[in-house]
């Protein structure tokens, strides 16, 4: 079968500008991901940034995060200390949203930056969503 080069110059010219902007959107979103084994994970929110956070439920021993602070810079670690710390925050930005994947069946505490008691999102809850101002 032949394929005429300006037919696939034509395909080629209109798929990459979709391309392009797919990428510019996802430009500001910082992924991680992390082998977490525990049962118990605490997450810490360490910012001065208001935000939300969505903790939903994914496959066992893989921690995935992902976070964005248009104009700004999000950023996490995950400490190894006694169940896990997963520190998140955030700088140069009005806003952060954070979305957590956690495995299957670990218990989460999370601590809020306006809150002096910690939020439970429980080994079998399926999905959660905080908000802090």
């Amino acid at each position: 079968m032949k394929v005429r080069l300006p037919c696939v110059a034509v395909a080629l010219a209109l798929l990459l500008p979709a391309a392009a902007s797919a990428q510019d959107r996802d430009a500001d979103v910082v992924r991680r991901v992390y082998a977490f084994l525990g049962d118990r994970l605490t997450v810490r929110i360490e910012t001065e940034l208001p935000g939300t956070i969505r903790l939903i439920r994914g496959e066992k021993g893989r921690l995935e995060v992902a976070g964005r602070a248009p104009d700004g810079i999000p950023g996490f670690g995950l400490a190894e200390r006694s169940g896990g710390e997963l520190q998140l925050t955030a700088i140069g930005a009005d806003r952060v949203e954070y979305l957590v994947v956690v495995p299957e069946e670990v218990h989460v505490k999370v601590r809020l930056p306006d809150r002096p008691v910690a939020e439970v999102f429980g080994a079998y809850d399926r999905t959660a969503t905080f908000r802090w101002e």
